[in-house]
């Protein structure tokens, strides 16, 4: 397995503080070998900045797609993006997990056609400064969220109809702790951001809740998902740099200014309170 980890110069600083630019290097290690790394979470300050993931026919979903992404937040921005694939200027907004109502709801953003946009959002409220799991799955023409495991009730901003098949600009990034306007980050959010991942297919219930076990009280190692062949992205971030544990080597780069990665990760105790790991 092919891992592209891209490295940014640290200040001496704890936790690291992770400045824009730097160079690539690629490292060969087995798959095996995704949980035993050390893993931190991205903290970011809601300035325009972005890790941004050039577009590749890795992250290109039409019919079936589930994404999900871990978030802790207190942020009362009307509207942030957390994972995206979307161009606010270019009209290429593909598909993206954002906030709405002043960040207290999760938001689905899909499109058929760069234009034609699909907006839902939930019931739960998620910037309530607690790690959340939030994501939504896609099939058919039908969307489902979904928020620590549970399914939200959908309210619809836009479109009320099926969008039948995923809109892929091939000039579009991914996009982590933002959205993009033009070649800028922009509705950034101020919050804590662990394992971005994009999915092939659109999870059952039991699936839903196993990749939230995974992190919550599992491994923390990805490639153990039953579903772990249709993972095109799964980035893990760690001593400044971002990692796809999947085969695919997407690339990342960081835009718009300092990082910090934080050892703030989701977990429980003994007694199912939730603790920092």
């Amino acid at each position: 397995m092919k891992w592209r980890i891209f490295h940014l110069i640290a200040l001496a600083a704890a936790p690291a503080l992770m400045a824009a630019g730097g160079g690539q290097t690629e490292v060969r290690k087995p798959a095996a070998d995704a949980a035993r790394v050390g893993q931190q979470a991205l903290r970011t300050d809601g300035m325009p900045k972005a890790i941004i993931i050039p577009h590749s026919s890795s992250v290109n979903f039409s019919t079936t797609m589930s994404v999900f992404v871990w978030i802790k937040t207190t942020d009362t921005s009307h509207n942030t993006g957390i994972f995206a694939k979307s161009n606010y200027t270019q009209a290429k907004r593909c598909w993206g997990i954002e906030t709405w109502d002043h960040g207290r709801r999760l938001l689905a953003l899909l499109s058929d056609n760069g234009r034609t946009i699909q907006s839902i959002y939930g019931d739960t409220v998620i910037n309530d400064g607690q790690w959340h799991h939030v994501g939504w799955t896609y099939a058919a023409g039908k969307v489902e969220l979904y928020v620590d495991k549970r399914m939200e009730t959908k309210t619809f901003l836009t479109n009320h109809r099926p969008i039948p098949s995923l809109n892929q600009e091939a000039a579009t990034a991914v996009t982590i702790g933002s959205l993009l306007n033009g070649d800028k980050p922009t509705l950034s959010i101020a919050g804590t951001i662990f394992r971005p991942i994009a999915i092939n297919k659109a999870l059952s219930q039991a699936e839903v809740d196993e990749l939230y076990d995974l992190d919550f009280a599992g491994s923390r190692d990805p490639t153990r998902l039953s579903f772990w062949s249709d993972v095109k992205l799964s980035a893990r971030f760690s001593a400044g740099s971002v990692h796809d544990d999947t085969a695919n080597g997407n690339q990342a780069a960081f835009s718009g200014g300092e990082f910090q990665f934080v050892d703030d990760l989701p977990g429980r105790s003994s007694t199912g309170t939730e603790r920092p790991r």
